[in-house]
């Protein structure tokens, strides 16, 4: 299990997920379809989560008469085989039904770059230093909230049901803002968007904070009417990059979709790491005793401000990194698309 999951996760996964990310830059030059390329990809995403987090509990979980959980231990290595059946043939049908239509310039007409210089031409992208960071806090923000969400509803709502509701319409604004995610990147921009969207986060994070409620549903509630607007953002998220590969070119002279790609993929790599123990790590700071079955009112007050300030502080800096780092507005995106279609043709 241990060389497999490595070799899974730190080689395998990596080594398609590069590539197949940054291919949506190749498949059309158009700011809207590559806005849809990120909408479908986030939706699938979604469906994927709702298969995994929910239909394959149901399968692999059961209680007896007296309540008590069952695990069939041995239906797991059934159902990882059927998603990795599923998965080698949605890769198939992806690479048979995929076009690139935005061609590369001829080999002999490549400028050769060599490491150290396309190190320090991604070090002074505005561009891409900006949606890393922006990225990068939005995992810790969002992982926070999985890995702590359990504990605020048994140890502060007092009410286990409630981190499954809240698993499920935490999908609800993907699911919802899908069909005018398209409309609204290019009636506004992406960039104009993701500031929208990370600022209403985080005001409604600061709401939560500040009211300290004991309603579950009012806290609930409120988590989705401030997380519709960074809907949008999550949805297209992933056609920053596309703009960041076109911007690179135009900057350098060089189209570097992979390498761009592989430096995002591996700084939320690093999100993911930091995130992943940013939960046991508040929940050590405040005093949690894994061991007590009720924690200290202190205890259950820090568990509240966890889950609702630090991810307030995190979606403040993604909307200001977006604002004061990252300059591809519209009007600059629609720029560099006709220029860099101008070009193509001239190839």
């Amino acid at each position: 299990m241990f060389a497999t999951y490595l070799l899974w996760g730190s080689i395998f996964y990596t080594a398609i997920n590069i590539p197949y990310g940054s291919m949506a830059s190749l498949i059309s030059p158009e700011a809207d379809d590559r806005a849809a390329l990120s909408t479908f990809r986030s939706l699938g995403s979604v469906v994927a989560n709702i298969a995994v987090g929910i239909g394959a509990p149901a399968i692999l979980y059961a209680s007896d008469t007296a309540g008590n959980q069952i695990v069939k231990g041995e239906l797991f290595p059934i159902v990882a085989l059927v998603f990795s059946i599923l998965s080698i043939a949605s890769y198939l049908v992806c690479y048979f039904m995929t076009t690139e239509r935005v061609k590369a310039a001829p080999a002999e007409n490549v400028k050769q770059v060599g490491f150290l210089e396309t190190v320090r031409t991604l070090v002074t992208n505005r561009a891409l230093i900006g949606i890393v960071v922006a990225s990068i806090c939005i995992l810790a923000a969002q992982i926070l909230n999985q890995s702590i969400n359990q504990y605020l509803f048994i140890d502060y709502f007092k009410d286990k049901s409630g981190v499954m509701v809240m698993n499920a319409v935490s999908m609800l604004p993907g699911i919802i803002l899908a069909p005018v995610a398209v409309p609204l990147s290019r009636k506004f921009g992406k960039k104009e968007l993701g500031i929208f969207g990370s600022l209403s986060g985080a005001i409604a994070c600061f709401l939560l904070f500040i009211m300290r409620t004991k309603s579950m549903w009012t806290y609930i509630i409120i988590n989705v009417i401030g997380f519709l607007g960074f809907g949008v953002f999550n949805l297209i998220m992933w056609a920053f990059i596309t703009d960041i590969i076109d911007d690179q070119e135009i900057r350098t002279g060089s189209r570097e979709d992979g390498t761009v790609y592989a430096v995002y993929s591996f700084a939320r790599k690093l999100g993911q790491a930091v995130a992943g123990g940013l939960g046991g790590w508040a929940l050590g700071w405040i005093g949690f005793d894994s061991a007590a079955q009720v924690q200290t009112e202190a205890v259950v007050q820090g568990i509240y401000n966890i889950a609702t300030l630090i991810p307030a502080v995190l979606y403040l800096i993604v909307g200001l990194s977006l604002i004061f780092i990252y300059p591809l507005g519209k009007k600059k995106v629609l720029e560099n698309i006709e220029i860099l279609k101008a070009k193509q043709s001239a190839n």
